[in-house]
């Protein structure tokens, strides 16, 4: 059985889908986000999803990937939006953008 999800991370309007396998580590994520994302650095992002009644689900963690996966499996889903903060910044995930220009 395939574990893999799909991560859509979001910040400043535009979205980055990357692969999420099984042994995928946080650090790995952040590493991806920033060569894409040019102006950010990994030291500085806070990486959040939500899950059924869950709006803001922090993912700081090889732990917090671990329960992402096992969540999402539960709920059978493959594809999850990730939003990007900048640390001590706003928020420009998927809705956000709209509410800030």
């Amino acid at each position: 059985m395939d574990v893999s999800i799909v991560g859509r991370c979001c910040f400043s309007s535009k979205t980055l889908s990357i692969l999420i396998c099984k042994d995928t580590k946080h650090s790995d994520i952040c590493s991806q986000i920033c060569t894409r994302f040019k102006e950010l650095q990994a030291d500085e992002i806070e990486l959040t999803y939500a899950i059924e009644e869950h709006s803001s689900c922090l993912l700081e963690t090889e732990m917090d990937l671990r329960v992402l996966h096992l969540s999402l499996s539960k709920e059978n889903v493959n594809a999850i939006d990730i939003n990007v903060i900048r640390a001590g910044g706003k928020v420009f995930g998927s809705d956000e953008q709209d509410k800030i220009d």
